[in-house]
C-alpha cells in the first residue's frame, strides 16, 4: 500500500500522487510500468489513470497502481460499479432502510399501510399477528378454550 510523507493514501488525481503511484509502478516494474488490469505496458504518453488494486475505493480500497485510461474505464463500468450498488442495496436491506413498501410513493393498503384491503373489496384496519391469531381462536372456540 503507497503511502504519502503526511499519512494520506494518493486517492485524488493531483499531479504529485500520480507522480508517486507512477514512480511506485516503474521500480516495481524494473523500469517498466504494467497496467494493473490488462497486464500491458503503459508508455510514456499513454494516457492513464490510478487505479485502485483489489477493492475499489467506494468499498474501503486504498492500494492504488497504474491502469490505461480504457482498461480503468472498462473495469469501472463492467465491475466495480455493478459491485458497489450490490454492496448498497444489500447494507440497505440489511440495516431496514429499504425493500417493499418503502417507497416515495407507498401504495394504498400496501404493506407497511396500517389498513389492508380484501379481496372482496372491503377495507379494514390490519391487525398485528397476535390480533390475527386472537381473531382465530375467538372463531374456533366462541366460548373460550376447553380446559
Amino acid at each position: 500500500m503507497l503511502v504519502l510523507p503526511n499519512g494520506d493514501h494518493p486517492m485524488n488525481s493531483s499531479a504529485c500522487c500520480r507522480e508517486i503511484v507512477w514512480e511506485r509502478a516503474f521500480a516495481e516494474g524494473n523500469g517498466h510500468v504494467f497496467c494493473n488490469l490488462c497486464g500491458g505496458e503503459v508508455h510514456i504518453g499513454d494516457e492513464w489513470e490510478v487505479s485502485h488494486v483489489g477493492a475499489p475505493a467506494a468499498l474501503g480500497g486504498v492500494d492504488t497502481g497504474v491502469a490505461h485510461k480504457f482498461c480503468n474505464r472498462e473495469h469501472g463500468l463492467a465491475y466495480v460499479i455493478p459491485m458497489v450498488a450490490k454492496a448498497k442495496r444489500m447494507r440497505r436491506k440489511h440495516i431496514g432502510a429499504a425493500g417493499p413498501g418503502f417507497t416515495d410513493t407507498p401504495l394504498p393498503a400496501g404493506r407497511q399501510s396500517n389498513r389492508i384491503k380484501k379481496l372482496n373489496g372491503k377495507v379494514e384496519p390490519r391487525l398485528p399477528r397476535y390480533g390475527k391469531h386472537a381473531r382465530a381462536m375467538a372463531a374456533l372456540w366462541p366460548h373460550g378454550r376447553p380446559e
